[in-house]
């Protein structure tokens, strides 16, 4: 089994409060620590097919992440020791798992786009995956001008 990683920064010396100062522009966890991580046959259950989770939380790269992960491994060992780094399945150490829901669609930027998107088709297949029922998205049903 891979060594997990040291954190980036000592949180032996950090409370919450500094650690959330350190962590104020993180992209991924909204200040929390955590962020969901999805195995790649995740289909929007709690549990795979054989009983495993299909989704669970993973420290983030920040430095809130660095600081509960350091207040588990302290404080609450059993979470600490079932909880991944999120930079190990970022890294590709976790097989199988992601950090991208795998339920959500994923769309081309604008800039990689060759032509243009069937947008009605994908607003509905995003709303399906997103179980919002196809009456209220409220399509008009005329062409773009362009």
């Amino acid at each position: 089994m891979r060594e997990r990683p040291q954190p980036k920064n000592d949180m032996s010396k950090v409370d919450h409060t500094r650690a959330n100062e350190m962590a104020a522009n993180c992209p991924r966890c909204n200040l929390e620590g955590l962020v969901p991580v999805f195995h790649r046959d995740y289909r929007g259950e709690r549990t795979l097919s054989d009983g495993r989770p299909a989704r669970v939380n993973a420290y983030c790269t920040c430095a809130m992440g660095d600081y509960l992960r350091y207040r588990h491994e302290k404080d609450n060992p059993a979470v600490f020791r079932r909880t991944p780094e999120l930079l190990n399945i970022l890294e590709g150490h976790i097989p199988h798992w992601t950090d991208e829901d795998p339920t959500i669609p994923i769309l081309p930027a604008p800039g990689d786009m060759t032509e243009l998107l069937p947008w009605r088709e994908v607003v509905t297949e995003v709303a399906a995956a997103m179980a919002i029922p196809e009456d209220e998205l409220e399509l008009e049903k005329k062409e773009l001008p362009f």
